[in-house]
């Protein structure tokens, strides 16, 4: 509730009335800012289709599972957990108890070491897992985390991204003590648990892969019981479907035996259209728009940690209930937008808001660290967005000081970055999703 508050605040501070500030906490208005075009087909799946393959050709993490090679060279295999590998410089352990400590060179090498690279093969065979829990994907194979020195700060930089069960991977090599795996998920590279994953033949999983029927995550979170045990799924998350009776789904899940191999359960889940839906939704803006909603209030998770989002996979989640595969990282989904407009540093506020209002309600807005949903723009004429937010700046007496939101929230482009800028000036493009 602070959170809100906190956000109403804001908006009351633009606006002369709470009233108007409240109203746009709702879906519906936004909706019918969109207009009768909010649910206007943007992209068949033909259409989305292409653009996925776009994606495909200029992203590097991101791959067609149906076109993956059954074995890599070892250098190539090399080079992705050399990429996979950040630098410590700067930062330290942080332990269970939440005590942080001094990274040593020791410490380092040791995690190095893990990464197995001496004896990765000239020629490495591609093996075939799902998972069966919600993972965590890492850049090392190690579930410590690394934080910023100072202590201040605890996103985890070893942390890639959470992966949802019923997830197909390609697993490359094994850790030096076998307890992780290196894998290429649809877009993302990096070490999980072989404690969360099932291997199979492919065949098998490429009914994950690429199912002929599946349902779609559209709740922001769901929560399906197999055998008693309760799987978190996160939005976008797509799930095989085996039939469909009049109040259930009867779907696939995913669970491993004594020996690590894939054992797929039969599992009801209710006919709910708020959080599952069959196939992808029509890509419209309003969709877009009630998707993103589904977030709104939700903690903020740093690469999926706490059941949640971070910015980029928010939406990520989002445009994917639709169809479309985004990369993981908000710079690469600012590299794969369709059509997108840059903003020179040389723009006043603004031209900027000019261009940023004239952008279709949906688009993507990004800055460096950061990619947000424009909601549209207000009777006023100022553009609004929703996003996962870390951090934000405050006007104060010794400059800008930060505050920590934490939160997936709604807010004007006023806000300031760490930079002392706002959000408006700090925005370098505008991307847009359209054949």
């Amino acid at each position: 509730m602070k959170q809100i508050g906190f956000l109403l605040l804001c908006l009351c501070m633009l606006f002369p009335t709470g009233a108007q500030a409240a109203s746009m906490m709702e879906v519906s208005y936004w909706e019918a800012r969109a207009g009768v075009l909010g649910d206007s087909e943007l992209a068949g799946r033909d259409e989305i289709r292409l653009m996925n393959e776009a994606i495909r050709e200029n992203d590097t993490l991101s791959v067609d599972f149906s076109a993956y090679p059954e074995e890599l060279s070892g250098d190539v295999v090399s080079s992705y957990i050399k990429e996979a590998t950040p630098s410590a410089d700067g930062l330290s352990a942080l332990g269970n108890d939440g005590a942080v400590s001094r990274l040593t060179s020791e410490d380092v090498d040791a995690l190095l070491a893990l990464r197995n690279l001496d004896d990765v093969p000239a020629v490495v065979p591609v093996r075939y897992a799902v998972t069966v829990t919600r993972a965590n994907l890492r850049f090392l194979p190690t579930a410590t985390a690394w934080v910023d020195a100072a202590g201040v700060r605890k996103e985890d930089r070893l942390q890639g991204t959470a992966v949802d069960p019923a997830e197909p991977l390609a697993v490359l090599i094994d850790s030096d003590d076998k307890k992780f795996c290196f894998v290429q998920m649809r877009n993302y590279r990096g070490w999980v648990s072989k404690d969360d994953i099932a291997f199979t033949d492919r065949g098998t999983w490429m009914n994950y892969a690429a199912p002929s029927r599946f349902l779609v995550v559209t709740a922001n979170l769901a929560m399906v019981d197999v055998g008693g045990r309760k799987e978190i799924f996160q939005m976008g998350s797509r799930i095989p479907l085996l039939d469909h009776a009049w109040q259930t789904w009867k779907i696939s899940m995913p669970t491993a035996d004594a020996s690590g191999r894939l054992v797929e359960k039969r599992v009801s889940v209710p006919h709910d259209v708020k959080i599952f839906h069959e196939g992808w939704l029509s890509y419209t803006t309003n969709n877009i728009i009630r998707q993103s909603f589904r977030f709104l209030g939700d903690a903020y998770g740093w690469g999926g940690l706490d059941n949640s989002v971070d910015s980029s996979a928010l939406v990520a989640d989002v445009y994917r209930t639709v169809g479309i595969e985004l990369p993981r990282d908000s710079a690469r989904q600012e590299l794969a937008m369709s059509h997108r407009v840059e903003l020179p540093p040389i723009l006043t506020e603004d031209e900027r808001n000019s261009v940023i209002a004239s952008a279709m309600p949906g688009s993507l807005l990004f800055q460096p660290g950061q990619v947000s949903v424009l909601l549209g723009t207000t009777h006023e004429g100022k553009p609004m967005v929703l996003q996962a937010l870390y951090q934000c700046g405050a006007s104060g007496l010794n400059g800008t000081e930060m505050q920590y939101p934490c939160r997936v929230l709604l807010s004007s482009l006023a806000l300031l970055g760490d930079d002392g800028r706002t959000f408006c000036k700090r925005i370098t493009s505008v991307g847009t999703m359209i054949p």
